[in-house]
Parts: structure tokens; C-alpha cells; sequence
């Protein structure tokens, strides 16, 4: 059987006969360490863990949660206290290779792939490109920033392209 869940999914007392021999976290780099727990005490005799170390960490709010380290992923701890090395999935299919250069250089030091050509992702029709044949754009905003309030709604401002 095969099962998808969140993390926290993982732990609805519908799954708690059930025991999974291997689990499987994606996106394990954004993952809090307790979220990970979860699925992982349903008897996984075999974990893997998939995340780029090296795009965004967990969401973290409070400031006094990353006092205690809850900050810092299972995928970290296991990769630095216990010196368990990530394999890079090398080859990226999803990106024009006009816009993967840039990770590829700044990030990975040049060691991603591309596994697609620019004719397989051609940059969006009907857009004036600045550098024909690189389909990134950049633009200004200018404006106040809308931030959400305690009680959900949005603080009043303005923003305009």
C-alpha cells in the first residue's frame, strides 16, 4: 500500500493501525524536525529524505522556537551530526537553461545539468523579453507592502507595477 500525506497527515488516527516499512519526506529541508517525527513513528525501518539543503529552511515564526533549535531540519542534523552527505540530483528539467545558469553557477558551482533545452521551454509568447531568448524579466514595485494581521486580514496598502 501507498499512502500520501503531510507530515502532520501522517499522524490522523485513521493511519494508526497502519505501519509503513519505508517513508518517504519531501521537501525534508523545509520540514520542521518535530513535523518529521510524525510519519517516522509508524514504523519506517527505512527513511528518505528529499530537499534541496540549499533553497529555503523551515518557516520558523517565533523567535523564542529557534532558541531551542527548532529551526534546524532532521535533514541537517543527520547531514551534520552525523555526517550523512545529500546526493545532488544533478539534472533539472523543469527551468529554461537561460534561468537555470544562475543557481546552477551560484548554488551548486556549476555542477547542474540541464535535462531540457531552451525549444523545450520556450519563453512565454506575447512578452516584449528585455534579452530576447531569456525569458526573465525584472520589475520595480513600487508601493507600501500589505502585511496579514493577527486576526487574518490584510493591513491596508497600496501596490502598483
Amino acid at each position: 500500500h501507498v499512502v500520501c500525506a503531510t507530515c502532520a497527515g501522517a499522524g490522523d488516527p485513521m493511519l494508526s493501525d497502519l505501519h509503513f516499512n519505508v517513508v518517504v519526506i519531501d521537501e525534508a529541508t523545509q520540514a520542521t524536525e518535530p513535523a518529521t517525527f510524525v510519519p517516522l513513528t509508524q514504523g519506517a525501518q527505512c527513511a528518505v529524505m528529499a530537499g534541496d539543503p540549499r533553497q529555503l529552511p523551515p518557516t520558523i515564526i517565533s523567535r523564542e522556537a529557534a532558541k531551542f533549535d527548532l529551526d534546524v531540519t532532521l535533514f541537517d542534523r543527520l547531514q551534520q551530526g552525523v555526517g550523512l552527505s545529500p546526493l545532488l540530483l544533478d539534472t533539472q528539467y523543469r527551468m529554461n537553461p537561460a534561468i537555470s545558469c544562475f543557481p546552477s553557477r551560484w548554488f551548486y558551482g556549476g555542477r547542474l545539468r540541464d535535462g531540457v533545452t531552451a525549444a523545450d521551454k520556450p519563453p512565454a509568447a506575447g512578452v516584449q523579453w528585455p534579452v530576447p531568448g531569456c525569458p526573465v524579466m525584472l520589475l520595480g514595485i513600487q508601493g507600501r507592502e500589505e502585511k496579514a494581521e493577527k486576526s487574518g486580514q490584510k493591513a491596508p496598502g497600496k501596490a502598483a507595477a
